[in-house]
């Protein structure tokens, strides 16, 4: 089973539809840093203890649990602040979009909670979030 990613539409309503699960760190917490190797994977840093574990590189979504990237992965690009959105249409995320070619990185979202029905919208950086027990990544537009 891959990672899935959510999207909402405003942080109040990420929180009434995980009011139970907000104060528990199993089931939120804060993503550090995103990193994408172009057309290829996305690696989530969050930083949740200071063991060293070992990383199953083969899966298109890499976790990285304890705070910093690996050094096989070095090469990666950070997704920075404003690059990443949300097509509202496709129901796709779009990492470092390019201007006339496609996004860097292009993830399909499962579930968007939210009433806009068109158009691209940015997520809010400051507002990602990792579900340990739902392997779910939570996103929240800007």
């Amino acid at each position: 089973m891959s990672t899935s990613f959510y999207v909402y539409e405003t942080l109040d309503e990420y929180k009434r539809l995980n009011k139970q699960f907000v104060n528990n760190p199993l089931y939120h917490t804060k993503l550090i840093d995103m990193y994408i190797i172009p057309n290829l994977k996305i690696i989530l840093i969050t930083h949740t203890n200071d063991q060293k574990e070992r990383i199953n590189l083969t899966k298109t979504t890499i976790h990285a649990r304890n705070g910093f990237l690996p050094d096989e992965l070095k090469h990666a690009q950070i997704v920075n602040y404003g690059k990443i959105f949300f097509d509202v249409k496709k129901s796709k995320l779009l990492i470092n979009p390019k201007f006339l070619r496609k996004a860097q990185y292009i993830q399909k979202v499962d579930r968007y909670f939210g009433e806009r029905t068109t158009g691209k919208q940015k997520i809010n950086y400051e507002f990602r979030f990792y579900d340990f027990v739902r392997d779910r990544v939570s996103l929240v537009l800007l």
